[in-house]
């Protein structure tokens, strides 16, 4: 009896004496560091693209032609080249297009007045070239300020937006649009259930400072396009 009492003591004693070493050994294992949460980059997008669009059915104020049967045609075919970009950085947008538009002999170059005369005489002139560029940039407040304060109610954010547009085009009427444009941009918060591609709409027009010499009807459609998407 005495004998196992013994042999209870020691076995208890070494549990005992095997138990701190093990909690300390699990205590010293190596703890792997957290992975560091990487910067966001500067551009978080940039879309740039090369395009070419046929236009058949383009129109110019005062271009005409007198059809054999001395119906009006007013149409001008034109072939359009364009280099868009377009990038989302850390503190709001970036919008940048020019394009070049060629027009058919209905719309001709200077000295033609028009298709196919000089002041009523008889000529023969190529199609005119115009060449139209935009460009527009936004800094949204709450970026810049790193703040929330300009998502209020239904905006979540207020922008400055500034640009620039101007066109050249050598026909008779000689269009030279040269204009900068600056103001405030509000954009409203989407809708519940939402789902479409456009991540906010427009709210206020800048204001528009420059001059317009007989501006065409393609540059002034561009010049109504509306801007392209920006972050909420």
């Amino acid at each position: 009896m005495f004998s196992l009492r013994r042999k209870l003591a020691a076995a208890a004693l070494s549990l005992a004496t095997l138990a701190p070493a093990g909690f300390a050994s699990a205590a010293d294992l190596p703890v792997k560091a957290p992975k560091p949460v990487a910067d966001l980059p500067f551009f978080l997008l940039v879309d740039n693209r090369v395009t070419f669009s046929w236009m058949p059915d383009g129109t110019d104020p005062g271009v005409f032609s007198v059809r054999p049967d001395g119906s009006i045609n007013g149409k001008t075919a034109k072939q359009v080249y364009s280099f868009t970009h377009f990038d989302i950085w850390t503190y709001g947008t970036n919008f940048f297009t020019i394009s070049m538009f060629k027009s058919d002999h209905n719309d001709p170059a200077s000295p033609c007045t028009n298709a196919g005369t000089i002041f009523g005489a008889p000529a023969d002139c190529a199609g005119a070239t115009e060449i139209y560029g935009l460009f527009r940039s936004t800094f949204g407040f709450n970026q810049i300020f790193n703040t929330k304060a300009f998502s209020v109610g239904p905006l979540t954010n207020v922008s400055l937006e500034v640009g620039m547009d101007a066109n050249s085009e050598d026909n008779f009427l000689a269009s030279a649009k040269r204009q900068v444009v600056a103001g405030l941009q509000s954009m409203p918060a989407r809708r519940s259930g939402d789902r479409s591609t456009r991540t906010s709409s427009i709210s206020g027009s800048p204001i528009a400072i420059g001059r317009t010499s007989s501006a065409s009807t393609t540059t002034q459609r561009l010049a109504s396009a509306p801007s392209p998407m920006r972050p909420a």
